[in-house]
């Protein structure tokens, strides 16, 4: 999200291309809508809840809700071994296996609906069968993005936190 900028010059929501490719305007803002959004976005259930700083009908802002299951998030394919994540949905742990053809080192990256890193851990590990097991029991229920770093390659994976019931 950014503050004053976008076609409007009021902001605008993008997401990020996990492929590299530059970012993609999903919203911007006019002074109806709201104009220069600030502070945290909030999830709740498939939205995302914010507010503005100017715009809306008396000009003293609005607090928007942007459905982010719509934008989508973009998953990266590649020929190489499939990255198995297990269970998901889950409330407690996610498990990553993967299958290594040779010693190397390992980054797990999760990226909350909004591009915040929650979990960053970096491994060396050798060749063979991978299971690295994460923990997700304090994440707020949501959406989470998963990059796996191996080597020049990386691939990502949508992991979606429950609450218990």
């Amino acid at each position: 999200m950014t503050f004053a900028a976008a076609i409007n010059g009021d902001g605008t929501i993008f997401s990020v291309d996990t492929n590299g490719n530059s970012p993609k305007d999903l919203f911007d803002f006019n002074n109806l809508t709201g104009a220069d959004p600030w502070g945290d976005l909030t999830l709740l259930g498939n939205k995302l809840f914010g507010m503005t700083y100017y715009g809306g009908t008396d000009s003293v802002g609005v607090i928007f809700s942007f459905n982010y299951v719509t934008a989508g998030i973009n998953e990266l394919k590649t020929n190489s071994e499939e990255v198995k994540v297990f269970p998901n949905p889950s409330n407690s742990s996610i498990t990553v296996q993967l299958e290594l053809t040779q010693k190397q080192d390992m980054e797990f990256v999760l990226y909350n609906s909004i591009g915040k890193v929650v979990y960053d851990k970096t491994l060396s590990e050798e060749q063979g069968l991978i299971n690295q097991e994460i923990n997700v029991s304090l994440l707020s229920e949501g959406l989470y993005l998963l990059k796996v770093n191996e080597g020049n390659q990386f691939f990502t994976k949508k992991i979606i936190k429950e609450d218990i019931k």
